[in-house]
């Protein structure tokens, strides 16, 4: 092996994982789009608050999870 097989299996390596993010990213975007429960609670999400902020989460449990992280 030669430094540019290095050279090409890192460049695979990193297309593959922006490749994986890529697809990450558009299943969680189309499944929080599509909600309008709670994750948590299973509450109502407004249409508002769904179409201002990407979320999963009512207004309440949004902050409850927010203040467990701080």
């Amino acid at each position: 092996m030669n430094e540019s097989d290095f050279e090409r299996a890192a460049l695979f390596a990193e297309r593959e994982r922006d490749n994986a993010l890529a697809k990450h990213k558009s299943a969680m975007a189309s499944q929080c789009k599509g909600s309008d429960t709670c994750q948590d609670c299973g509450g109502p999400i407004p249409a508002a608050r769904r179409a201002a902020v990407n979320t999963v989460f009512c207004v309440e449990c949004q902050g409850i999870n927010e203040r467990l992280r701080a």
